[in-house]
């Protein structure tokens, strides 16, 4: 071992500058190597020993000498505790400082998640929606429209036909009134028979084309086609087609209004129509800016969620490689402080070496020599 040479060096050293020591002297001073050889300063106090015994100082100056390490050791030791101390403060921060990144970071990352978890996706779809429902709207809306138009523009050929249909009924139940009257003669001719038949005959087919309800008159009619000279039945018959008239002309003006109501109801209804398109086609142009800016709101705030993501990445570098950077000096401190505390407790056994040591007046005198 080192302070195993260390101490035969001493010795030999002890031998060369003349130590006249007993054997009891030596086996003290044995001994006393021996427990500086334990320690980390053992090889400092052998070479202590012998530059004193070089020089021929007293041995008590040794002693003065290790309190003086002692004195700089309890410095050292103190000085690194206290950068230590200052060191640990100063990371300490640097941590308060990455953990406010981290939970900073993390804060924003859980609003971005909510906000488009719970507002910007939601809205997102339900503007889709909208736009998908009031493009149906229009479409079926105008389908409607089409239907309706349709309908009305069938409503009114009706209404015109029958128009065309109760006029030329009413003219020739006037006709027929006219030469059926004529045939009130005591002796009608054979050319007003005639055409008294014929235009029977012709505005029954104009009653049949109207209604069923004039049935009990054709058939009246009928039987006046096949003889005129009953002027009792003749009267009957052009009363009743007197009264046919008004029907008719009461119908005239009930299918007017009627066809003035239906009017005003597919007018209305085309309006409403219109009005829903108008209003559908609004919607879509607000909904789709909406959807423009919340697709840019989106945008925004995923990529703000994954520069923070990034951000909350590096933080946890920066823990990891801080925590690694402290872990080091951590351990070098304590290393450190592990050596100084040996050192120091080196340093006091060979104080306590020194302070206990008794050499024999022989020794000391050939060691003060």
């Amino acid at each position: 071992m080192k302070f195993t040479a260390l101490f035969i060096i001493a010795l030999t050293a002890t031998c060369a500058l003349g130590f006249k020591a007993s054997s009891k002297a030596t086996m003290q001073l044995g001994s006393a190597m021996k427990v500086l050889e334990s320690t980390g300063w053992g090889q400092v106090a052998i070479a202590f020993v012998e530059l004193q015994t070089e020089l021929g100082g007293p041995l008590d100056e040794l002693g003065q000498a290790f309190k003086s390490l002692l004195s700089d050791l309890n410095f050292k030791i103190s000085t690194e505790a206290r950068d230590y101390a200052e060191q640990l403060a100063e990371h300490k921060e640097i941590e308060r400082e990455i953990n406010g990144r981290i939970k900073a970071a993390n804060m924003d990352i859980g609003i971005a998640t909510h906000k488009l978890d719970n507002w910007l996706y939601p809205h997102k779809a339900e503007l889709e929606q909208a736009i998908i429902n009031d493009n149906a709207l229009i479409v079926t809306t105008k389908a409607n429209m089409e239907i309706a138009t349709a309908e009305r523009a069938a409503e009114q050929a009706w209404y015109e036909e029958q128009i065309i249909e109760h006029n030329l009924a009413l003219e020739a139940l006037d006709d027929c009134l006219v030469l059926l009257n004529d045939l009130k003669n005591p002796s009608p001719t054979l050319v007003q028979v005639t055409k008294a038949r014929n235009s029977v005959k012709k505005t029954m087919r104009m009653l049949k084309s109207l209604n069923s309800k004039y049935a009990p008159l054709m058939q009246a009619l009928i039987k006046l086609a096949q003889n005129f000279a009953d002027q009792g039945i003749l009267d009957k018959i052009m009363n009743k087609m007197v009264e046919v008239q008004e029907n008719l002309r009461d119908s005239l003006i009930t299918m007017a209004n009627d066809n003035d109501a239906q009017l005003s109801t597919f007018n209305t209804y085309m309006a409403v129509c219109a009005n829903t398109i108008l209003e559908a086609e609004h919607r879509i142009v607000i909904n789709t800016e909406d959807l423009l800016n919340t697709d840019n709101t989106i945008a925004e705030t995923e990529q703000f969620r994954t520069n923070r993501e990034a951000d909350l990445a590096t933080a946890h570098l920066d823990f990891e490689t801080e925590t690694g950077r402290w872990d080091k000096i951590t351990t070098i401190h304590l290393d450190l402080m592990a050596q100084l505390n040996d050192e120091l407790g080196a340093v006091n056994d060979c104080i306590d070496v020194f302070t206990s040591f008794s050499a024999s007046p022989e020794l000391m005198g050939s060691m003060n020599q």
